[in-house]
């Protein structure tokens, strides 16, 4: 026998109640032309994940529950009798609670709240929902079941664990064991961190294993509010084997993916293992009771599917051809076929087969079958969203493009949630700005891949840029019929992305030059502006009200300063003009230490390396130089970044001033501060733990150190999981200590001192992306005070 079943990610925005209740409505249609005998959809996808205290306001649960009932009505002419799966905030008995609604024949089923609330990390739903701890109850004026249920529609019996509920020991499948479910249904709202993926891959490996299942999780998609991204990925396991690692981070506004497999040889093992028959024995009332819901489903008479397997005698489908889906156009506009990001996706540990479905598919789409296991023919589909040739496949394992799949979607949500025109940048010609610019570019490359020119400007609200025939022309050829021949946005790039480089007499020719290799190889519209007299005007005024004369010997801090903030107002300037974004180029090593000017390098709306390493940019600046993504390659031009010391260019040119002179090695900085935040060590650990057995990157003779060799040759990418603690560590190479003790001192005290200095500073750096478990957001991840003591005895006790 087998079990058809479909999940839909969804890029939704919170409180977008109308385009949220379409993204379902159409994702539902799409699964449907697959036959399923259930969907699932993300967690909270009504409302959006992230509400924040805007979930405490009546008027966001009380529309959650008008969008349900609206979507009851939509989806009952969609889906009939077909389990769908859906979240929202539901108030029950005065309690606000995560739930998830099982949508059945035009009515709401059950309601399943959320057991174990998510409270570490960027996550604070502890303070908007209250875990549910009881059993089975009604709700409502309806008195729907609320509370764990069992599902059974006649062929399959499921629970649904909502996200962080199959995270802990005390979980319901655990509690509810003894009811024999055939599947787990997890609906999440897991945010993208590097190397995340592993954990939660292995967590839906064991629990297909533990509980003689199939467990089947969907995520949601794209930048939903702000800083968190989710890759929109399904994963589907059956007994310990890995059915479908759907791709990730696509830039349609939704995917459908179809899993296929067969219950018996898990009901078969439950019977055979005695620890599990053992389970079912355990006393009433020592775990949660639960009700058991009956959804009669009659899909197949009413939609004229087959029930999968099902054959007739003058049928002459054959087995591939029975799960193949009709295709049809999804995306914002002008969605079709192309080679890479539209392919079918089926990541296994067994022998697979894939097959077109055939030259009708619009959307590229086409089914993939996966034997994981002979006797269970078990079988993923993918029936809409970019599929998979390996180059996506993967996108999740190697830090590099993780990084680079994950923020330029981040880019492109934001860009068109906010209805900006495009993106503003001051670039300097070293790497922060370099990056920022590389990833706009890439945003648009993927775009243009995978929506198509007109399907890419609609999206982003730019379709004005297609009515104008000047500029019609120049990107007609950007309008390619593949990825591989999507090879020159640049013309839709410099109407994008506006960059500028503002020098002054501290300026080199080297940052000048690079800046504007740069600029012309990745297509922004760029320009070259010399900014001394605005700087000479400020120091002159300053001399003439204040009769004294500075000089850097005794005004160094004010004549650095001087020179980024006066670069604020021009670039702010271009981008009010342009009606754009204007980004903030400061990387999260900078801001633990406050190494920045504040309405100077920090001014902007969005910060989108904030949130990663100095280290791991310039390793990933030489990847995109030396190989680059699957899709479009290298970045040559970025030699004329790699091939430099990063230095801030603001003192004289005799000074020989680099960042790492003025702080300390960035090997040692990172180390530092991942100790302290994301281990939570003070000083005295810190140094025990550096003294002990950490090894610590070579340094060159000039002190300082570098992500590559002098070959400069790309740098091993971080391996997701190489710390057992923390799978998400990124380690870029072997270490070698060559720190004394007072050299150790001294950098420790230097870094809690600048730290706890410049928390003012954090307090006020631009929205930026969540990438890993290093995050130094105090508004998400890491609070601090703003005022402190400094760690000033913990310092002194260091010697």
């Amino acid at each position: 026998m087998l079990i058809r079943l479909s999940t839909a990610s969804v890029n939704q925005i919170p409180m977008d109640w109308a385009g949220n209740r379409r993204r379902i409505q159409d994702a539902a249609e799409k699964a449907m032309e697959s036959g399923p005998e259930a969907i699932l959809f993300p967690e909270l996808c009504i409302s959006g994940y992230g509400c924040e205290d805007a979930f405490h306001m009546p008027e966001v649960w009380t529309r959650s529950r008008e969008s349900l009932d609206i979507l009851c009505e939509k989806l009952n002419g969609i889906a009939g009798t077909v389990p769908v799966i859906v979240g929202l905030p539901w108030m029950h008995q005065g309690l606000l609670y995560n739930v998830s609604a099982i949508v059945h024949a035009g009515s709401i089923a059950a309601v399943v709240p959320k057991q174990h609330l998510a409270g570490d990390g960027i996550h604070y739903e502890p303070r908007w929902f209250h875990p549910h701890k009881s059993g089975p109850d009604q709700t409502g004026s309806e008195g729907l079941p609320f509370g764990p249920c069992i599902f059974d529609t006649g062929r399959f019996r499921f629970l649904v664990e909502i996200c962080e509920d199959s995270w802990v020991d005390n979980r319901p499948a655990s509690q509810h064991a003894g009811s024999s479910f055939d599947v787990i249904l997890s609906p999440t709202a897991s945010h993208f961190a590097i190397g995340k993926q592993r954990i939660r891959r292995q967590i839906a490996l064991e629990s297909s294993r533990a509980f003689h299942c199939t467990y089947v999780s969907v995520n949601l998609l794209g930048n939903e509010a702000g800083r968190a991204i989710y890759d929109g990925q399904t994963l589907a396991c059956q007994t310990g084997q890995l059915l479908l690692e759907s791709p990730a981070f696509s830039f349609q506004p939704y995917t459908v993916h179809t899993i296929e497999f067969d219950p018996d040889p898990n009901r078969s093992r439950r019977v055979q293992t005695h620890s599990f028959r053992e389970s079912i024995s355990i006393p009433p009332g020592s775990v949660l009771e639960s009700a058991t819901v009956r959804l009669e489903t009659h899909f197949k008479k009413e939609f004229g599917f087959r029930l999968p397997g099902e054959e007739t005698a003058d049928s002459n489908h054959s087995s591939s051809s029975r799960s193949r889906s009709k295709e049809r156009s999804i995306g914002f506009s002008d969605s079709r076929s192309s080679p890479g990001f539209q392919k079918s996706s089926s990541v296994n540990t067994g022998s697979s087969s894939s097959e077109s479905s055939g030259s009708g598919a619009s959307q590229g789409s086409s089914s993939a079958e996966s034997n994981i296991d002979r006797t269970a023919q078990n079988r993923t589909e993918v029936t809409a969203g970019p599929g998979a040739d390996e180059r996506i496949v993967k996108r999740h394992g190697d830090a590099y493009l993780e990084f680079t799949y994950a923020t330029t979607l981040a880019l492109f949500d934001y860009l068109r949630k906010s209805r900006s025109r495009g993106y503003a940048l001051s670039l300097s010609g070293g790497a922060d700005s370099g990056a920022c610019a590389v990833l706009v570019e890439r945003m648009v490359r993927f775009g243009i891949a995978e929506l198509g020119l007109k399907g890419f400007l609609e999206a982003i609200h730019r379709e004005d840029l297609l009515e104008d025939e000047r500029i019609r022309g120049e990107l007609q050829s950007s309008d390619a019929q593949s990825a591989d021949e999507a090879a020159g946005p640049e013309a839709l790039v410099k109407h994008l992305l506006f960059t500028v480089y503002q020098g002054t007499d501290q300026s080199s020719d080297t940052t000048r030059d690079a800046a504007n290799v740069i600029a012309d190889s990745l297509g922004s519209h760029h320009q070259d502006v010399q900014i001394q007299n605005i700087v000479a005007d400020y120091i002159g005024a300053y001399e003439q009200a204040y009769d004294r004369k500075l000089d850097w010997n005794s005004d160094d801090l004010v004549l650095q300063n001087i020179q980024a903030r006066a670069r604020s107002p021009f670039v702010w300037m271009l981008a009010n003009a342009t009606g754009s974004l204007l980004i903030a180029t400061g990387n999260r090593s900078e801001g633990a230490v406050g190494y920045c000017t504040m309405d100077g390098d920090t001014s902007g709306g969005i910060a989108p390396i904030a949130g990663i390493d100095k280290n791991f940019i310039r390793a990933w600046l030489i990847f995109m130089e030396k190989q680059g993504d699957p899709w479009f390659g290298s970045i040559p031009s970025l030699k004329a970044i790699n091939e430099q010391q990063p230095t801030a260019e603001l003192r004289p040119e005799d000074q020989h001033q680099t960042d790492e002179s003025d702080l300390m090695a960035y090997d040692l900085l990172n180390r530092i501060q991942k100790l302290a935040v994301r281990d939570r060590m003070g000083p005295a650990e810190i140094l025990e733990r550096l003294m002990g057995d950490l090894k610590l990157p070579v340094r060159s003779k000039s002190g300082t150190s570098n992500p590559s060799n002098a070959e400069n040759e790309i740098p091993a990418s971080p391996v997701s999981g190489s710390d057992p603690q923390f799978p998400g560590t990124t380690n870029y190479r072997p270490f070698q200590n060559d720190y004394s003790r007072t050299e150790l001192i001294q950098s420790i005290r230097k870094y809690f001192q600048l730290w706890s200095r410049n928390q003012w500073k954090r307090e006020r750096i631009a929205v930026s992306f969540h990438l890993d478990d290093e995050n130094i957001d105090p508004r998400t991840y890491f609070r601090f005070p703003i005022l402190s003591s400094g760690f000033q005895e913990e310092l002194d006790s260091l010697g």
